[in-house]
């Protein structure tokens, strides 16, 4: 099993918050106008909101097979279902890094609710695509054993990991509702009041 994809992920999120500091701090210039015109055009806070939407769905899936996976480190399962799993997982992580990409090329066009679940969002992220690529290394070494401590801990931290992804962009979504639900609940009592 090769860890590539998962090594490839971690690098782009980990590349994507570095230059996240450095496009929201750009100086605009005249080759930015030109670029402007084309943001102009693009709703890019509506696709943030259907890119974290679409983290959340993958980091529940990813959530549920990362605590199966961690259940196999207190049985007797073969090395091959250990496999299954983490490709399974590695797929999850992919996926969901390929979105976190696009959210954080987009970042500083989206509004500050956004802003803020992707930076809530990314961390955790990197942090699992790290332990899941070493669970992979440590499944690759047959020496190792999968009752090692190390390798339970890997397990253990992936299954933790993607429930803090999930977490975090769940609270932003579920804030990002409850004040739309707020201002419509407020532009109902404004009318009531005309």
């Amino acid at each position: 099993m090769k860890s590539r994809s998962v090594t490839k992920t971690m690098c782009l999120l980990l590349a994507g918050v570095m230059a996240a500091g450095v496009l929201t701090a750009a100086p605009r210039g005249v080759s930015d106008r030109r670029a402007n015109c084309q943001t102009e055009d693009w709703n890019y806070p509506a696709e943030a909101s259907n890119l974290l939407k679409e983290v959340q769905f993958t980091a529940t899936v990813l959530s549920r097979d990362a605590t199966i996976l961690e259940s196999y480190s207190r049985g007797a399962l073969s090395r091959e279902s250990h496999a299954d799993r983490i490709t399974t997982v590695k797929h999850h992580i992919n996926v969901m890094g390929e979105k976190l990409n696009r959210l954080q090329a987009i970042r500083h066009l989206v509004t500050p609710w956004q802003q803020e679940a992707i930076d809530s969002a990314v961390p955790p992220a990197v942090t699992l695509a790290a332990h899941t690529e070493a669970a992979i290394e440590h499944l690759n070494d047959r020496g190792n054993n999968l009752w090692h401590p190390d390798y339970t801990d890997l397990l253990r931290g992936i299954s933790e990991r993607s429930g803090q992804v999930k977490e975090a962009v769940n609270l932003h979504l579920d804030m990002a509702e409850t004040q739309d639900k707020l201002e419509r609940l407020q532009e109902r009592t404004n009318a009531l009041g005309s």
